[in-house]
């Protein structure tokens, strides 16, 4: 769970951190200077700020790299943690048959009704062990289309935020000689594009649908294991009562 609140989290912080790389623009700074000095502010805020925001859109994109990648490694370690545990349950399964077997006196019957529960077992497993991989791996499958859009919709919100953000800049740097209020045309324009940006974070979220997701997986998986349950419960009655007829 750690892992996914990271993926809903990281790239909005990212986003969030980009609202903040343009200085606040107050009409009292711009008031009063001559052309130069206006002229000369419009040139700073043109290159810092552009400079400041695409680094933090190339840390965004890094991020998203680093996200889908965090999936495929936890992927991975779940993965070898699953066989590591079916290994050891196939191992113990494997032992008491063994013990079965090997019970003094057995009959041809005994012996025969062991070796079917035997093969009627490993097949329930087999069934409920391919109900479940279908359910996780449909979830890791729509888990990964939803991150990956989410990724895509952010990523077209940040360039876009800035692609405007340059338009504003350049503007405000161009006519800064002619225009008294390019500045505040910049603070203008500037709040209008986060508004934008804003909106699309807020929209973005997915930690809803990363939640749907898991709930239909783990329902999959408990209807698997409910079956699996049952199967066994009948088996081993049956298998119970050719071994002990007199109970």
């Amino acid at each position: 769970m750690k892992t996914i609140s990271r993926i809903k989290t990281l790239a909005i912080g990212t986003l969030t951190v980009a609202f903040s790389t343009i200085p606040a623009l107050s009409t009292s700074a711009v008031g009063g200077n001559s052309d130069n000095a206006m002229c000369t502010r419009a040139e700073n805020l043109y290159t810092t700020s552009r400079s400041t925001v695409a680094a933090h859109v190339a840390t965004m994109k890094s991020d998203f790299a680093t996200q889908m990648l965090r999936l495929t490694s936890t992927k991975a370690d779940v993965e070898q943690k699953v066989l590591d545990a079916r290994a050891a349950a196939t191992t113990k399964f494997d032992e008491k048959i063994t013990e079965l077997k090997a019970t003094a006196n057995l009959t041809d019957a005994q012996m025969t009704a062991i070796t079917k529960y035997e093969t009627d077992m490993k097949a329930a497993m087999t069934i409920r062990l391919t109900a479940v991989d279908a359910a996780r791996d449909t979830y890791r499958t729509a888990l990964a289309e939803t991150v990956q859009a989410q990724q895509k919709e952010m990523t077209t919100a940040i360039e876009a935020y800035q692609t405007a953000l340059t338009t504003a800049l350049t503007t405000a740097k161009e006519g800064c000689s002619k225009d008294s209020n390019s500045l505040t045309g910049l603070k203008s324009a500037t709040k209008t594009a986060r508004a934008t940006l804003a909106t699309t974070q807020k929209s973005s979220h997915i930690g809803d649908d990363i939640k749907a997701l898991a709930a239909t997986r783990n329902t999959a998986i408990k209807a698997a294991n409910d079956t699996f349950k049952q199967t066994a419960k009948t088996l081993t009655a049956t298998l119970v009562a050719v071994l002990n007829p007199s109970a």
